[in-house]
C-alpha cells in the first residue's frame, strides 16, 4: 500500500533559511529515510504568491506498507528515534520546531500515468465530498473520471489521490481539515508554466463540453502547489 507522509516546515527567520535547508536536505532526509518502510522523499517550495499555508517548504516522503497497523509502525519507530536521539536534531536556531506540521495518507487509488519521472511542480487540491452518502461516487468520479481529464491538460503529466489517516507525528493541529488530497505532477518547475496549466484547465472547465464536475464534489477546497528544491533522494 502506497502511503505518503507530508511535512510543513520552516526556518526561524529568512536570515536562518540556509542552514535549515541545509540540515534538513543533507541530514534529516537521510535519517528518515533510514527508518524501515520510508522509500523516498523530495523536498519542495512554494511558489511565491501561491502560499495558502504558514509553512514556506514541504518535504513529500513515500512509504510502502501492507496496511494501516503497518504504517503506525513506521511511525512509532520515526517518533522513537527522534526521542531517543537517534536523528541528529536542527542546530540551534534553525527550523520553527513549533509550527511543523506531518500527517500521513494512504492510497485511494492506483496512480495515473505511465512514467516515474520526478515532479518539477506538484499542485495539491485537499477536497471532500458533497456528502457522506456521496462518498462512494465522490471518490469514483475523481479517479475514473477527473484524473484522467486533467491529465489531458497540457502541463500536467501524472496523478494520484490519498485519504487523511489521522496519524498525526507532532500531535499539532493538522491545517486542513479537508479528508482527501490529490497530488498533480508537472515536469516543468517554472510558476509560468503552472500558470498556463491552471488557465487552461479552467478554461476547460468554465466550458463544461470538455471537463464534468460531479456534483459530488465538496464546495470548499484548500489547494497549495510547490516546486521541487532538491533531488529524489531514496531509501538506501
Amino acid at each position: 500500500m502506497r502511503s505518503l507522509l507530508i511535512v510543513l516546515s520552516g526556518s526561524v527567520s529568512p536570515e536562518r533559511d540556509e542552514a535549515y535547508n541545509d540540515w534538513y536536505t543533507n541530514v534529516h532526509l537521510p535519517d528518515v529515510l533510514a527508518v524501515p518502510g520510508y522509500v523516498r522523499a523530495t523536498r519542495y517550495k512554494a511558489f511565491s504568491g501561491e502560499r495558502t499555508f504558514d509553512q514556506e517548504y514541504m518535504a513529500l516522503y513515500e512509504l510502502e506498507v501492507e496496511d494501516l497497523d503497518a504504517l503506525q509502525a513506521v511511525s512509532d519507530e520515526h517518533m522513537r528515534r527522534i526521542e531517543a536521539n537517534e536523528m541528529l536534531r536542527s542546530p540551534p536556531d534553525t527550523i520553527d520546531r513549533e509550527n511543523v506540521r506531518s500527517m500521513y495518507y494512504i492510497e485511494t487509488g492506483p496512480r495515473v500515468g505511465g512514467h516515474d519521472d520526478i515532479p518539477e511542480t506538484v499542485f495539491m487540491p485537499f477536497t471532500e465530498s458533497a456528502s457522506e452518502e456521496e462518498d462512494e461516487e465522490f471518490n469514483r468520479w475523481y479517479q475514473e473520471v477527473h484524473l484522467p481529464e486533467v491529465l489531458g491538460v497540457p502541463g500536467f503529466s501524472a496523478a494520484s489521490r490519498y485519504k487523511e489517516t489521522g496519524m498525526n507525528m507532532t500531535g499539532r493541529p493538522w491545517p486542513i481539515r479537508f479528508p482527501y488530497l490529490a497530488v498533480y505532477e508537472l515536469a516543468d518547475g517554472s510558476k509560468g508554466a503552472f500558470e498556463a496549466a491552471m488557465k487552461e484547465l479552467r478554461r476547460r472547465i468554465t466550458a463544461s463540453d470538455r471537463m464534468e464536475i460531479s456534483d459530488t464534489l465538496g464546495s470548499e477546497k484548500v489547494t497549495q502547489v510547490y516546486t521541487r528544491i532538491t533531488d529524489r533522494m531514496d531509501a538506501t
